[in-house]
């Protein structure tokens, strides 16, 4: 049985730490870094429509016009739950649909989210396409019901071609998964179950069947002598 290669093991385990992390990395939808405050900032108004809060030192823009996949978003009302801000909603100018935009900053700078749905009495309910734009470029981009995330759960690189799909069922990753590198040429596909892959393939740089790998019994078998 031929030595199971060094650069192999290390594709391996960097596709398994891939597709093993949480959707995005970043805080679920209708999340916020910002804590409560007992009194809502009237906003600065610029010049160019956009009104911006200002928390902590840093600026917070909400534009009146949001452009977003089928067309043209008009700001509406800024939506508080429990004196958090969770962002301003946003109505589809030709479409009976509803969009919260939200905004939040760490270190790296400004995570944005575009998400469907609805504003129920306590809360906003996510239906539909919900897509984050993070700040080294990269995005992801899933399908919430009711504001359960259903999937599939696309994942792009900063190019924007797409890196990672996987199926979600209640939240998890369960199902089957792809993983292509930035040119687009597949590096790994497989199966997952409740967040864990139980097999995988492993393809080269020209796309090419490199390996396969049965994590249930740990058995590798290389493809390519």
């Amino acid at each position: 049985m031929p030595r199971f290669p060094f650069a192999l093991l290390v594709a391996l385990l960097a596709v398994i730490a891939g597709c093993s992390s949480n959707s995005s990395g970043q805080p679920s939808p209708g999340e916020t870094s910002q804590g409560e405050t007992a009194d809502h900032p009237t906003p600065e108004i610029r010049s160019d429509g956009a009104y911006v809060y200002t928390f902590d030192g840093i600026e917070y823009p909400f534009p009146s016009v949001l452009t977003f996949d089928t067309g043209a978003w008009v700001r509406e009302d800024i939506v508080w739950i429990d004196g958090i801000l969770l962002g301003h909603q946003y109505a589809h100018t030709q479409r009976p649909k509803k969009m919260l935009y939200n905004i939040t900053h760490n270190e790296d700078g400004y995570t944005v989210r575009f998400q469907e749905g609805k504003r129920g009495k306590n809360d906003w309910l996510a239906n539909g396409k919900w897509r984050a734009e993070f700040p080294n470029g990269t995005a992801s981009e899933t399908i919430f019901v009711d504001g359960h995330e259903e999937g599939p759960l696309k994942l792009f690189h900063k190019n924007g071609s797409l890196q990672s799909e996987f199926e979600l069922i209640g939240g998890e990753k369960s199902g089957s998964f792809k993983r292509f590198r930035s040119n687009g040429v597949i590096e790994a596909s497989g199966i997952m179950e409740d967040g864990e892959i139980t097999f995988m393939k492993l393809y080269d740089e020209l796309g090419q069947p490199l390996a396969i790998k049965d994590m249930t019994t740990d058995k590798t078998k290389i493809l390519q002598q």
